[in-house]
């Protein structure tokens, strides 16, 4: 099994998660969409096994009550592998959006801001 889909299955624990992790360790894809989750702290982080997503190349967090990109950030070191990550519906007030201004107008010429023409 590489890929595992439970968008909107009221999960709200991240040891249910972890679970997932230590179970299928071959685990590519987990898709997590619509789940409230409990906030991310460092007892969360601090529950996750060494390796326990090693292989993890896609998570997908849109609507799971991430609250801040510090969250996302405390992930990082848990997901060697990642490839992409989806954090759509989220609140993410500190995000930094310098750094994503300049790179979407690296890869597409444009300013991010929108022009309103008359």
């Amino acid at each position: 099994m590489v890929e595992i889909d439970l968008q909107d299955n009221l999960l709200w624990r991240w040891d249910e998660v972890i679970r997932l992790g230590v179970e299928v360790p071959a685990l590519r894809a987990l898709l997590l969409h619509g789940n409230k989750m409990e906030p991310l702290t460092c007892s969360v982080i601090e529950r996750f096994p060494a390796n326990c997503f090693a292989n993890l190349q896609v998570l997908a967090l849109n609507g799971c009550n991430i609250r801040s990109w510090q969250q996302v950030q405390m992930l990082e070191p848990l997901l060697p592998e990642l490839q992409e990550l989806y954090l759509a519906n989220n609140n993410l007030p500190d995000l930094p959006r310098d750094e994503a201004d300049q790179l979407f107008r690296d890869a597409t010429g444009k300013d991010s801001e929108p022009q309103l023409g008359m």
